[in-house]
């Protein structure tokens, strides 16, 4: 059995914050989906996924993108990523998944949504 990566999860300026590990294979890809489904259940969440860990976008990755924009979209939420590798953000821009996600480059980008702050 695979274990499963950490999965941190915070609140940083008004969005639910996801850090995505760089140990996501498909032998617990299962288990990292239910994880952040069950953390994804209030309507109109607004989610960021820090993907500084993250140095190549293989597909399983951009899967799990793909299903968090989906909850997102089901809940009228919304999703953008964070500290992109600059390999990531032409990976990104080839597949014109910037068209369908906000990207920023880093934290200090991001609007503040709220008041709640990262206990790090």
């Amino acid at each position: 059995m695979t274990d499963i990566p950490n999965i941190k999860v915070e609140n940083r300026k008004g969005y639910i914050w996801i850090s995505f590990p760089n140990s996501i294979v498909r032998e617990n890809i299962l288990q990292i989906q239910n994880r952040i489904e069950s953390i994804l259940t209030d309507e109109s969440s607004h989610v960021a996924l820090d993907l500084s860990n993250i140095d190549i976008l293989g597909s399983i990755v951009i899967d799990l993108i793909m299903f968090v924009n989906k909850i997102l979209t089901n809940l009228k939420g919304s999703i953008c990523v964070v500290n992109l590798s600059e390999a990531c953000l032409k990976q990104f821009q080839t597949m014109n998944l910037d068209k369908v996600v906000t990207i920023y480059g880093s934290e200090g980008e991001m609007p503040d949504l709220g008041n709640e702050t990262s206990d790090s």
